[in-house]
């Protein structure tokens, strides 16, 4: 089974990686490997048989500076265990770097898609699908994968004016519009304090998928006129904090 570290503080991250390393070894292992990301460039070094090779070829960690970073150590199931199949992986820019313990059981057909898409893969991995999937998808900005929020607070809102005399607030009700349905699955998926809901309006911060909850028996043809898509989110929100519900979003 593989073993992952992590590390993020004010201390060199390479040698703490190591040693969190070391105390995994029991778990077995064929491989292993360290990202470092110093000032906004990510290094990654790996070696196949014993940690100590991955130790020795770093000299303890010293030549990768940095404060953050993650380590592995992998036992093969997809691919041999070779420096190319190690983790952690990266994409071409080397800008991301991804360690993973599990297998994706569709790896193949996200890995033809992406490779279609014009992706070279450098090992022979399911993990490797991740990073390149994170780099066709990610531009920098998470929130760019957001094309529209409707909220009647907004002033484009055609309910705005309304809202503005008759009410004291706007209410706790927003709709988002994603640019596809691979991103509200994400989102819905990997969200942690925010609660996937059948319906919204609570005392936390609730989610819910129309496509498959409240709007599924409604046909797909009127669903989308009325601007109901496969990437609509929406959300209601509750008393927790503003900052902690947006980050949420946002790591989701």
């Amino acid at each position: 089974m593989c073993g992952i570290v992590g590390y993020i503080g004010e201390q060199q991250a390479a040698p703490i990686l190591l040693d969190g390393l070391s105390k995994l070894e029991y778990r077995g292992y064929d491989s292993a490997g360290i990202a470092i990301e110093d000032k906004e460039q990510i290094t990654v070094a790996k070696a196949t048989g014993r940690l100590k090779v991955l130790s020795e070829l770093t000299h303890d960690g010293t030549t990768m500076p940095g404060t953050v970073g993650i380590g592995h150590t992998r036992w093969a199931t997809h691919g041999a265990p070779t420096n190319e199949n190690a983790h952690p992986h990266q994409n071409t820019a080397k800008t991301i770097a991804v360690v993973h313990n599990g297998i994706i059981e569709n790896y193949l057909k996200l890995r033809t898609k992406l490779e279609k898409k014009g992706y070279v893969f450098q090992s022979e991995t399911d993990t490797e699908v991740v990073v390149q999937l994170l780099d066709y998808y990610y531009d920098g900005d998470p929130m760019k994968a957001v094309t529209k929020v409707i909220y009647p607070g907004l002033p484009e809102h055609p309910g705005y004016e309304i809202m503005k005399k008759q009410a004291r607030g706007f209410g706790a009700m927003l709709t988002f519009q994603l640019e596809s349905k691979e991103f509200a699955l994400a989102i819905l998926e990997n969200v942690r304090m925010i609660k996937f809901a059948e319906s919204l309006g609570g005392v936390e911060t609730l989610i819910t998928y129309p496509t498959t909850q409240t709007h599924a028996d409604v046909p797909k043809e009127i669903r989308e006129k009325n601007g109901i898509t496969e990437a609509t989110l929406r959300l209601s929100v509750g008393i927790e904090n503003a900052d902690d519900i947006i980050n949420d979003l946002k790591n989701a």
